[in-house]
């Protein structure tokens, strides 16, 4: 494990206390606003949606693609959030606990597979943590000399600007601050208070992600038990996966009229609308792997 997961796991486990900041709505689904910090943009507002998505007007360094594709994702989660609110899907409490339990242990393994390696990795953490801290204890006293700190002894731990500029930002945070200090108590904590400070077993926001995830799995089996496949769907499916020995690509350019009569021929009348020339030109590919007609056919 490089110290770069160390600084992100520090990061991951304190950023929930960031103070709330006038935030840029980017989308609205429905009523649910989606904001532009949720999706890896500047905290600031700014003055339209028009320009979150203008190449000119990001900020240095930033990522529109990126940011397009979160955007997606958050888009497409509160649809899901919607379909599950109305379906009144909800995990139970104890699922959900079970769940964070879970995925506890399974941190806790990859990170301590022996006593030693806790040791270790906890060292190392814990050397980073209070690093940060006291290098934010001598920025906000000099900034130029805390940004030097940053970089000499910070720097080589794993911290990045963007890392360290999410400290300074929050400086006088006081749930970041005491994260920070309870690195100088970690060696005296029990496993399940380390599992809670490290993988926020008791954080509420950590337990809305972990239950809406277990509801997106349920709305899943719900929808796909109102689904049915006639059987000749069915077949023709298993057709085209099992009997298929072949098949031709004709690559037909835009504007020709053979698409508009083809899209509009019934099937077994298309090949004859196909030209002589059309024709000469198919690309065939064949089967990769051979038939099995014994195979099942998954839906």
């Amino acid at each position: 494990m490089n110290f770069h997961t160390l600084v992100f796991i520090l990061i991951a486990a304190i950023a929930i206390g960031a103070q709330a900041r006038e935030r840029a709505v980017v989308a609205t689904v429905g009523s649910s606003p989606i904001y532009l910090d949720e999706i890896g943009g500047p905290n600031d507002p700014q003055e339209g949606e028009i320009k979150f998505v203008d190449p000119k007007g990001a900020s240095g360094g930033s990522d529109i693609d990126s940011q397009i594709i979160l955007l997606r994702k958050r888009i497409k989660d509160e649809v899901l959030r919607q379909e599950i609110q109305k379906r009144a899907i909800s995990p139970s409490d104890e699922l959900v606990t079970r769940e964070i339990n879970s995925y506890a242990d399974q941190q806790w393994r990859l990170l301590f597979p022996t006593p030693e390696k806790k040791k270790e990795v906890l060292s190392r953490m814990q050397l980073t943590g209070l690093k940060i801290l006291e290098g934010l204890n001598i920025w906000r006293e000099d900034k130029e000399k805390g940004n030097e700190f940053a970089k000499k002894e910070l720097e080589p731990l794993g911290m990045n600007d963007e890392a360290w500029s999410f400290y300074t930002e929050n400086a006088e945070d006081p749930v970041i601050l005491g994260k920070l200090k309870k690195w100088e108590d970690v060696d005296k904590m029990s496993e399940d208070e380390i599992k809670e400070f490290l993988f926020l077993t008791k954080n509420k926001d950590h337990r809305e992600n972990i239950k809406f995830i277990l509801a997106k799995d349920m709305l899943k089996i719900s929808v796909t038990q109102e689904i049915t496949v006639n059987p000749e769907e069915t077949q023709r499916l298993h057709d085209l996966m099992i009997n298929t020995k072949w098949i031709d690509i004709i690559i037909i350019p835009q504007g020709d009229e053979t698409l508009t009569k083809l899209s509009s021929a019934p099937k077994k009348e298309r090949n004859s609308i196909l030209s002589g020339a059309q024709e000469s030109k198919k690309i065939r590919l064949p089967r990769s792997k051979p038939r099995t007609p014994n195979a099942i056919l998954q839906i």
